[in-house]
């Protein structure tokens, strides 16, 4: 399982996102969090470490050294927010997208492809499916279309979801509004995974 969340949220491999909980709210309602970047790889105990519960909780940069994608992300900061609407909005235009609960209980709304595809084209077509989801002027991840890994850019993180495992609040959310296991996310993965 960890394995196969690793491949399906794969992204830059030289750093990652930590996120540390603190507590406290904003005016606005989110989670109050500290945040940083490590310059260091991506390994199979970051995850383990995540999947736990552990603090930090992991995040990943999904622009890789070669600016290609196997995600993208539509972040809506709304809240509250109503999950199953959006969900039934998605399916009625058809749009291959899985939404899940942030960990603020926005909504993450991912694209996924089976293979690395150019980063810009992810942005392309999310930024036109957000316009149509009435959600224009949400974040889209990746936030960079090019990075120069070789000059030490990194991209911004996204934080993963399943933090604490099956019993998260950043779980994915099927077709019926109900919560989604890790296994259940793999089963609606392979529904909607573009594979070209």
């Amino acid at each position: 399982m960890l394995e196969r969340l690793k491949n399906i949220f794969a992204g830059l491999e030289s750093a990652y996102g930590a996120t540390k909980l603190t507590n406290e709210l904003r005016a606005d309602g989110k989670n109050e969090v500290k945040s940083f970047t490590i310059k260091q790889p991506v390994t199979n105990l970051l995850w383990e470490k995540h999947l736990n519960g552990d603090e930090p909780a992991l995040g990943i940069v999904p622009i890789n050294e070669n600016n290609q994608c196997k995600w993208g992300c539509i972040d809506i900061d709304t809240y509250p927010f109503d999950h199953k609407k959006l969900i039934t909005k998605i399916r009625e235009k058809k749009f291959p997208l899985i939404v899940f609960r942030s960990k603020s209980g926005g909504a993450h709304v991912f694209l996924f492809t089976r293979f690395f595809v150019p980063a810009s084209l992810i942005r392309q077509k999310l930024q036109i499916m957000a316009s149509a989801l009435g959600f224009a002027k949400a974040e889209i991840f990746p936030k960079q279309s090019n990075i120069k890994a070789d000059r030490g850019d990194i991209g911004n993180f996204l934080n993963m979801p399943y933090h604490g495992g099956d019993k998260t609040v950043r779980y994915g959310i099927g077709d019926d509004g109900q919560s989604l296991t890790i296994d259940k996310f793999i089963d609606e993965y392979e529904k909607y995974v573009q594979k070209e």
